[in-house]
């Protein structure tokens, strides 16, 4: 009984001494309110870039991606066996150690060359080509992979873009079939109805990447009536104040880039240059138009795409230096900064 009282006696003088902790017993530190909290990550100055091998069940390019409830689908395109109509899932492998790719449904028609981007209740596919561009605008399911019509473009495009800023999906830029375009659409609450144009970008193009910031799109390369561009385009979108307007330049003309935004940097991943000849780079774009070079992937791809989940961003096939599409996969992520 002494020894125990003993202990109690020490257990409390310890308790109540400033900076001390009785032995075996953990002290939670409570940060007071009003405290600094931990600095956010600022912008991505480098990456790092896995291949994650040939895990597309067959060779694609021109495939519309856009990332929903943690898988990404994977829409029409083309390759070996000509236009595609398949709707396929990828969902990344815990641990980042690759991921499965599974068929899931199919798209009304064969389509390649169409934009996607997602909503709250799943992914909405635009326009597209075959043998010519197409209007429809299909509601993809993300549960089963089945494509519904929901409403059509106000004219047939292809070679265009899709994106989402703010939960609101977007369309912009393509090809009529004789005119690029310089429309930007607004797809949300479509339910078949028609579909205004929000804003105009400062040069009408195709085949550009298109990278989401807060606010606005960022339209980066691509086709322009006078040819392959290097331009960077910003566009404001919803109730962000200011015109459209070309903020920067490439460091050469691209054409059938990748887009994505990874950590809130936009970043442009490969493409083809004015030569046709697939390049590596990756690189980051502010909504500036500055530019610096954050990474390069293992060979050069164009004419793939690419969409963001789980804090990664997927390459997904495209075109490599041997002129064929591919079937391969490729990771990439923030690398954490250097000692």
């Amino acid at each position: 009984m002494a020894v125990a009282a003993a202990a109690l006696l020490l257990w409390t003088a310890l308790s109540r001494s400033p900076g001390k902790t009785p032995p075996g017993v953990s002290r939670s530190v409570i940060q007071p309110s009003g405290a600094t909290p931990p600095a956010a990550p600022g912008p991505v100055t480098a990456v790092s870039v896995t291949d994650l091998g040939p895990l597309l069940p067959t060779p694609l390019l021109g495939t519309a991606a856009a990332a929903f409830g943690g898988r990404v689908l994977l829409l029409g395109g083309s390759g070996p066996a000509g236009f595609s109509a398949a709707v396929y899932a990828f969902t990344p492998a815990a641990g980042a150690k690759g991921g499965t790719v599974a068929a899931m449904g199919r798209l009304p028609e064969a389509l390649h060359d169409a934009g996607a981007a997602a909503d709250a209740a799943g992914v909405l596919l635009c326009g597209g080509g075959r043998s010519v561009g197409e209007a429809a605008i299909y509601r993809v399911h993300p549960a089963g992979g089945t494509a519904t019509p929901d409403g059509a473009l106000p004219r047939a495009l292809s070679d265009l873009e899709g994106v989402t800023v703010g939960g609101h999906p977007y369309c912009l830029g393509g090809w009529t079939g004789s005119t690029y375009s310089d429309a930007v659409y607004d797809l949300s609450g479509l339910a078949g109805g028609a579909v205004p144009v929000v804003a105009r970008l400062p040069h009408a193009v195709r085949y550009a990447a298109a990278l989401p910031l807060p606010g606005g799109v960022l339209v980066a390369g691509g086709r322009t009536s006078a040819g392959p561009t290097a331009a960077v385009q910003w566009v404001p979108v919803g109730a962000t104040a200011g015109a459209p307007a070309v903020v920067g330049q490439l460091p050469r003309p691209l054409v059938y880039a990748m887009g994505a935004t990874l950590a809130g940097t936009a970043l442009v991943i490969g493409g083809c240059d004015p030569a046709g000849a697939p390049t590596s780079d990756i690189l980051a774009v502010t909504a500036a138009g500055a530019v610096t070079a954050v990474g390069s992937l293992p060979q050069g791809v164009c004419y793939g795409s690419a969409a963001v989940v789980d804090g990664a961003v997927y390459v997904f096939g495209g075109q490599t230096a041997d002129g064929a599409p591919t079937d391969h996969l490729w990771r990439i992520t923030r690398r954490p900064p250097g000692p």
